[in-house]
C-alpha cells in the first residue's frame, strides 16, 4: 500500500484529487478519513512488524469501513501488549500529523508549521465578561435515583462505580482527589477562582463551560458560535473571555488564532497556565478528524508552561484496555447469560468473547463503527 507522502508544496497543490482549494485545516491530498486512517495504520505496521504483523489490515477502504471495529480492537490489543506500546502511539500520531495541512488558497502548508509561522499576524484581543458575586460551584450528582453532594457524596459514587465495574482504578484515584484537594474544605462546593481554563468546542453540549463560570473560574471560549445571550451578561462568579468581534473562531479556518487567545489568557494571568478542555466535534467531509487533528496540533505547539492539564473526550471509536478485574466480572457474567443470549451466541449472532485478547492485554470490543 503506498503512501502518498506530500514533500513539495507545489506539487500537492497540483495532485488535489477534486481539484477545490478549500481555506483552514485540510488533510493531505486527494485522502479522505478513512482512507488517511488506513494509511496511517498500514505505516505503523510495517514501522512495526513484530508488533504488528499479526493484524492483517483489508486492501481496500470498503472493507476497512465494513469491518473497522474488529480491524481496529485487534490492532490495539496487538499495541497495547507490546513492550514498545508508546513508540508505536508516538509512531501513529506523527504519521497522522505529517497528513494534515493549512490551505489559504494556493498556498498549502504543514499544519504544525502554519500554527508558528503564522502566529504574530493573527494576535486576537480578548475582553472578560462577567466576575460577579461568589461561587456558586455546587456539587450535586444525580445517580440510579438517588443524589450525591460535597465532598463525602463524590468519594461515595466513585466508589460505587468503581464496585460495578463503571470506572477504572485511575479514574476512582481521580475523583477521589478532586474530593479531598478541591471540595474536602469547602462547604459551599467547588472554588475555581485563579483558575484558567481554554474550551475549545465551549458550546459543546459536553463542554462544562457554565459549570466552570459558577465556580469563578477564568474562562476563554472558542468555538465556532459566539457565546450564547445567556452568557452575555455576565451574571456568574467567573469571567468569560472572548475574542475580539462577536467572540467566535472556527477552528477548522482559523486555528492559528485560537493557539494565540489561549496564550493570551496565560499571558493576562501574569503567566499562569492553562487548563485545556478540548470537545469541539462536527461530523461529516472528515471534519471530526480534522478538528481533532487542529485541536491536537494546537496543544503541542504551545509554549512550555502554557499548559497546566489536558482533558478531552474520547470518541466511542477508540477502543480501550479493559482492567484484569473488570474483565474476569464480564466473563462471569457472560457465564450466567440468559438462555436466549447464549442462543444468539451460538447462532453467531453475538460475538463469542466480549473482548480481543494479547498476551494480559485484553481490549474491550465495545466501539461503533467507523464514524
Amino acid at each position: 500500500m503506498k503512501l502518498p507522502f506530500v514533500r513539495s508544496r507545489a506539487r500537492a497543490a497540483k495532485t488535489d484529487a477534486d481539484g477545490a482549494n478549500p481555506h483552514g485545516v485540510v488533510l493531505s491530498p486527494g485522502l479522505t478519513g478513512s482512507r488517511l486512517f488506513v494509511e496511517v495504520l498500514a505505516e505503523g505496521a510495517r514501522r512495526f512488524p513484530r508488533v504488528l504483523g499479526g493484524v492483517r489490515l483489508p486492501d481496500d477502504q470498503g472493507t476497512f469501513k465494513q469491518s473497522f471495529p474488529e480491524v481496529l480492537v485487534r490492532y490495539e490489543a496487538h499495541r497495547a501488549a507490546s513492550p514498545e506500546r508508546v513508540e508505536v502511539a508516538r509512531a501513529l500520531a506523527a504519521a497522522m500529523r505529517e497528513r494534515l495541512f493549512f490551505r489559504d488558497g494556493d498556498r498549502l502548508v504543514p499544519l504544525a508549521e502554519h500554527l508558528i509561522d503564522d502566529a504574530r499576524a493573527h494576535e486576537p484581543g480578548l475582553r472578560a465578561i462577567g466576575g460577579r458575586g461568589e461561587p456558586r460551584g455546587e456539587v450535586v450528582i444525580p445517580w440510579r435515583g438517588a443524589t450525591y453532594g460535597g465532598a463525602d457524596g463524590v468519594d461515595a459514587i466513585a466508589e460505587a462505580m468503581r464496585g460495578a465495574h463503571l470506572m477504572t482504578d485511575d479514574a476512582r484515584r481521580g475523583l477521589g482527589w478532586v474530593a479531598r484537594e478541591r471540595l474536602g474544605a469547602t462547604a459551599a462546593g467547588l472554588d475555581l477562582r485563579g483558575e484558567r481554563f481554554a474550551l475549545l468546542g465551549a458550546g459543546a453540549e459536553l463542554a462544562p463551560t457554565e459549570l466552570l463560570l459558577a465556580a469563578g473560574a477564568e474562562v476563554l471560549w472558542i468555538d465556532r458560535a459566539p457565546p450564547p445571550e445567556r452568557l452575555r451578561g455576565g451574571d456568574y462568579a467567573g469571567r468569560l473571555w472572548v475574542m475580539d468581534g462577536d467572540g467566535a473562531c472556527d477552528l477548522l479556518a482559523a486555528p492559528e488564532r485560537a493557539r494565540q487567545a489561549i496564550i493570551a489568557l496565560s499571558r493576562a494571568g501574569d503567566g499562569a497556565p492553562v487548563h485545556l478542555g478540548l470537545y469541539a466535534y462536527a461530523p461529516g467531509k472528515g471534519r471530526e478528524l480534522r478538528l481533532a487533528a487542529a485541536m491536537d496540533a494546537i496543544a503541542r505547539s504551545l509554549p512550555r508552561g502554557v499548559v497546566r492539564s489536558v482533558a478531552l473526550l474520547v470518541s466511542p471509536t477508540t477502543p480501550g484496555e479493559v482492567q484484569p478485574e473488570d474483565r474476569a466480572a464480564a466473563e462471569g457474567r457472560r457465564s450466567r447469560a440468559a438462555r436466549w443470549k447464549r442462543t444468539l451466541e451460538r447462532a453467531g449472532l453475538l460475538p463469542p468473547n466480549a473482548h480481543e485478547v494479547v498476551g494480559d492485554v485484553a481490549i474491550a470490543r465495545s466501539i461503533v463503527s467507523l464514524q
